[in-house]
């Protein structure tokens, strides 16, 4: 008797189990020849690829840079909000004094004693505010610049341009600035002051009605005038020239700020008796920087906007015409020390910088014409009723240029920095979310086939187990 049994059973077995199928062309397909030695070593988990790897690697390092670069400009923005709430308290200070009693000496000096201590505390904060290792009020963040040439002053830049070749831009005046001016005709006498000369001056909505006091010199009469002017905070300076003419001049220069006069005697400043005369206008200067033509307003010459090298670059020219042998002035030198932001993935066609002037207190409020003379608020004080309107004036004056500042760094943090780092997120996020579909189908496909593989493999070993059993049945009916 011939009974069959071990790999024999098992592939009469196979062969039961998987019938021959036939290829397209005909040809019957092999059957399927199963192994007992089956050792499967798990599914195989398809893991992003190197290249996957890369990109999340470098969105999230972009996604830190931007995030420090919005925690930089909030550090910014919150201590210019500590600057400007010390900015109201001085100009509330300023205008309690300039509403103030005169001969209260003891007041002035107590609110001179609380003007200096704040100004102190700005100054602190200009040169202490940091992010990690580097200041940022301190102004060096900002566009440097340097002249060079006789009545040339480097006043700032308003925007972000390249720095210049090392010799500079060349610098030419065509015409200097001049302030609105008139000069009598005829000498001011001290017989006119004895008869009680009157004066009439005229400028914006302001007015001074000034008469002369019988027995009083010349110069004690300007004096007065000028007192007279001061407290009705017209700028303009009354002086007496080559003889005794009176000339008011306006303290600002430029074809924008007028003002006109009238006497009641003919040519003392008006051609007529008590007739209103205007004021010989003013001029703004004329030049160019670099070669290109620029915008003149008052003294201050100032690149135009669109141009790539200058546009926002200010000078300050404050030379007569005369005082100008050749056109050329001198030349001014830009080095770009703002801070670069990351702005990385190409979202944006060029990423922006950060330039931060200067916040100290000697380089705020130098914009601002007065007839104190101060040159910033470095030099205001609050010890006379003119002292502190003029103080209020330049305060006036930093408050609005901090306005500014402030909304260009709103919108760089809200419309710049934040939509960036949303988009490098959302971009990060859909490159994981592809990496996970793609390995969870790739997943799914080797979970099937170590299945099949294990259904399989029981399979064969079934059919050896009952083989081996069959043969000694019937070894044992034989006995």
């Amino acid at each position: 008797m011939d009974v069959k049994s071990g790999f024999d059973a098992m592939s009469g077995q196979a062969s039961y189990q998987q019938p021959p199928q036939r290829e397209p062309g005909g040809e019957p397909k092999p059957a399927l020849q199963l192994r007992p030695e089956v050792t499967p070593t798990g599914p195989a988990v398809l893991r992003m690829t190197e290249h996957r790897r890369r990109e999340a690697v470098a969105l999230t390092q972009e996604i830190i840079e931007v995030e420090s670069d919005l925690s930089l400009v909030q550090t910014v923005e919150s201590a210019l909000g500590r600057l400007e709430d010390m900015l109201l308290e001085l100009r509330e200070l300023s205008g309690q004094a300039a509403n103030g009693a005169e001969h209260n000496t003891a007041l002035r000096e107590a609110d001179q004693q609380e003007l200096e201590h704040s100004l102190g505390l700005i100054e602190t904060l200009a040169t202490a505010t940091r992010f990690r290792s580097q200041l940022l009020l301190d102004g060096s963040h900002a566009v440097q610049g340097m002249v060079a040439g006789e009545h040339l002053e480097f006043l700032g830049v308003e925007g972000d341009i390249p720095s210049s070749p090392i010799e500079g831009y060349s610098v030419e005046i065509h015409e200097a600035a001049l302030p609105a001016q008139i000069v009598g005709t005829c000498p001011l006498t001290q017989d006119l002051i004895d008869r009680g000369e009157q004066l009439w001056v005229r400028e914006g909505n302001a007015e001074v009605r000034f008469q002369a006091i019988r027995g009083k010199s010349p110069q004690v009469l300007l004096a007065e005038l000028q007192q007279a002017l001061r407290e009705q905070e017209l700028p303009l300076e009354a002086t007496l020239v080559t003889g005794e003419r009176l000339s008011l001049q306006h303290l600002r220069y430029g074809s924008s700020h007028k003002f006109a006069v009238a006497s009641t005697t003919p040519g003392v400043l008006s051609p007529r008796s008590l007739e209103w005369n205007s004021a010989r206008p003013g001029r703004d200067v004329q030049g160019r920087i670099n070669g290109e033509p620029c915008e003149g307003r008052g003294q201050i010459l100032r690149g135009r906007s669109g141009s790539p090298l200058i546009a926002g670059l200010a000078l300050c020219y404050t030379g007569a015409t005369e005082d100008l042998t050749i056109k050329k002035a001198g030349t001014v030198s830009v080095l770009q020390n703002a801070i670069p932001l990351h702005l990385g993935g190409g979202l944006l066609s060029a990423a922006p910088k950060l330039s931060l002037r200067s916040f100290r207190v000697h380089d705020l409020g130098r914009d601002v014409p007065n007839p104190s003379g101060f040159q910033s608020l470095e030099d205001v004080h609050l010890r006379t009723i003119q002292g502190a309107r003029d103080t209020e004036a330049i305060l006036e004056g930093v408050l609005s240029e901090l306005g500014s500042i402030k909304e260009r760094l709103d919108e760089l943090d809200q419309q710049t920095l934040r939509e960036t780092i949303r988009k490098l997120k959302h971009e990060h996020a859909q490159l994981n979310q592809d990496g996970v579909a793609i390995e969870g189908s790739e997943q799914a496909h080797a979970v099937a086939e170590y299945t099949r593989g294990q259904i399989i493999a029981k399979t064969q070993e079934s059919v050896v187990a009952q083989a081996n059993q069959q043969p000694q049945a019937v070894l044992s009916l034989l006995k």
